[in-house]
């Protein structure tokens, strides 16, 4: 699960540098979030 977040942090990283909106990264984190959540609840 750490793994996910480093890699949701790295891409949010990615987007505010190319000009999104807190808006868009936070949505695309929660997705992430969301998936996560999906997976380990399903075991």
């Amino acid at each position: 699960m750490v793994t996910e977040k480093i890699g949701a942090a790295i891409e949010a990283a990615g987007a505010l540098m190319s000009g999104g909106s807190a808006e868009t990264i936070v949505s695309r984190y929660r997705e992430h979030m969301a998936a996560n959540t999906k997976r380990l609840t399903a075991a």
